[in-house]
């Protein structure tokens, strides 16, 4: 199986904390959070959940939010990723942008 995977960058002026807290409640309000005990460090911090994508929101897409300090406040790297059957879903892509966009609007 084909795997899509897409990437989207935001920069927003909250702190890198606030940020992360946005993020974590953007994947699981469309899904579920992903226990990453210990990810992140001192620059920055690791938002990771699962939620659905593709026709009917049906098919699991893993979301990774990445987050560290910028100039302008945090900037954020959203990657999804899926897997694809024969029929191209581009159910990361539609995750990704899914998840960027609520980021974005509470902007």
């Amino acid at each position: 199986m084909r795997k899509d995977v897409f990437e989207v960058e935001l920069v927003l002026r909250i702190s890198p904390a606030d940020a992360a807290e946005r993020a974590r409640d953007a994947i699981s309000d469309r899904g579920s959070l992903l226990d990453l005990e210990g990810a992140g460090d001192d620059r920055g911090f690791v938002v990771a959940g699962i939620v659905g994508a593709g026709v009917g929101n049906l098919n699991p897409a893993v979301v990774i939010v990445t987050i560290s300090a910028s100039a302008e406040g945090s900037r954020l790297v959203i990657r999804g990723a899926a897997k694809e059957g024969l029929i191209k879903q581009r159910a990361g892509e539609k995750a990704a942008r899914r998840v960027a966009a609520v980021l974005a609007s509470d902007s």
